[in-house]
């Protein structure tokens, strides 16, 4: 399969469809808390974070920063965007905010990756992140996990996050709305 035929639109529209209706989720977003590309609560009032990635240079230069992460068991040294050192340093429990400043952290971190960089378990392995792969076919989109993500915690979304997702799911289908309805 070509990469250039999965449009990240798409694979984000398939992937909230695949949450609400067959894995059951109470909430889907996109760009939602930590700009996630789609983030989920489920029944449990647990967050499930999916970071899709098409390409496999932007996959592995993030795949490389949390190993380093991991390795060194620290951010500082650790090369890369500083908002995802920051971010998976923060996942990881290797870095922690100003205790006046919180960050949400999700129950667990999922990739979501084309077919073709399965591969990429392998160094996903020690890692608590899970990981899943989507592959099209007969413009159907097939989503399958490769590696089950482990809990980073077992804290239900609290009562600060759970309106904020809240209102980017409402933010998000009034745009919808406003695409279809006024601006056409």
């Amino acid at each position: 399969m070509n990469n250039n035929l999965l449009d990240i639109n798409k694979v984000k529209t398939f992937l909230v469809s695949k949450m609400l209706w067959r894995w059951n989720y109470l909430g889907v977003a996109t760009e939602s808390l930590n700009n996630s590309d789609v983030l989920g609560i489920r029944r449990t009032l647990y967050a499930a974070e999916f970071e899709i990635k098409l390409t496999r240079s932007d996959l592995l230069n993030e795949v490389n920063i949390i190993l380093n992460i991991i390795k060194s068991k620290t951010i500082f040294g650790c090369h890369g965007s500083n908002t995802k050192v920051t971010k998976h340093g923060t996942y990881l429990g290797y870095w922690e905010f100003d205790r006046h400043l919180k960050e949400f952290i999700p129950n667990e971190f999922n990739f979501l990756v084309p077919i073709e960089f399965e591969d990429i378990k392998t160094k996903l392995e020690n890692s608590p992140y899970g990981l899943y792969t989507i592959n099209i076919k007969n413009n159907n989109y097939g989503i399958n996990q490769i590696l089950r993500p482990k809990k980073l915690h077992k804290n239900k979304i609290n009562n600060e996050y759970l309106p904020k997702f809240f209102r980017k799911l409402s933010t998000e289908n009034q745009m919808l709305r406003e695409k279809l309805y006024i601006n056409d």
